[in-house]
C-alpha cells in the first residue's frame, strides 16, 4: 500500500512529534520566545519552569535507567 503525499507528510509529521527530542526542543523555543520580552515577575516564573522541565525531561530520557527499559519494550 502507497502513500499519498497528504498521508505521508502526516505520517512524518507525527514521527517526529513523537520523539521526546522534539518535546525539549519545542519547551526550550517557547521559554526562548518568552525570554524575548520584557521580565515581569510571572513571566520569568515561566521561562524558568519552561527551561527547568526541559533540562529535567533531557535528563529524564538519556538516564539509561529510563531508556533501556523503554527501548526494551520497544524491541521485544
Amino acid at each position: 500500500m502507497e502513500l499519498t503525499p497528504f498521508f505521508f507528510g502526516l505520517y512524518k509529521s507525527v514521527k517526529y512529534g513523537l520523539y521526546p527530542l522534539t518535546w525539549v526542543v519545542l519547551l526550550l523555543s517557547a521559554a526562548m520566545v518568552l525570554a524575548l520580552f520584557p521580565f515581569p515577575p510571572k513571566r520569568l516564573r515561566w521561562v524558568r519552569l519552561l527551561v527547568l522541565s526541559s533540562l529535567l525531561l533531557f535528563v529524564t530520557i538519556s538516564s539509561p535507567l529510563i531508556a533501556y527499559p523503554l527501548i526494551g519494550s520497544l524491541e521485544s
